[in-house]
């Protein structure tokens, strides 16, 4: 029975512990989420809405698109992979 008491006893303390680190999880999704929905929402009304997207060159389309499927953190990416690495590269590439 002591037995049964220790693995109830482990048990319980782990469940909080795993309860936490799925609720950050969770909450880190969301937000990723969010994020992503935000970006869209921007490159659609400032980006696409108001013109400025018809007089980007297909290099800085094609990086707003990224962006706006698949958020900032993914085209930031695609544009220093298209830079070579290279930062300064990548902002005279991209403004």
């Amino acid at each position: 029975m002591s037995e049964t008491k220790k693995s109830t006893t482990k048990t319980t303390r782990e469940e909080p512990s795993q309860s936490n680190h799925n609720m950050k999880v969770l909450q880190s999704v969301l937000l990723s989420e969010k994020e992503k929905n935000d970006t869209k929402t921007f490159v659609q009304t400032v980006v696409k809405d108001t013109g400025v997207y018809d007089a980007m060159d297909d290099a800085n389309k094609k990086a707003a698109d990224i962006m706006e499927k698949d958020g900032a953190e993914a085209a930031a990416k695609y544009m220093m992979n298209m830079a070579g690495g290279d930062y300064a590269r990548m902002r005279s590439m991209y403004g």
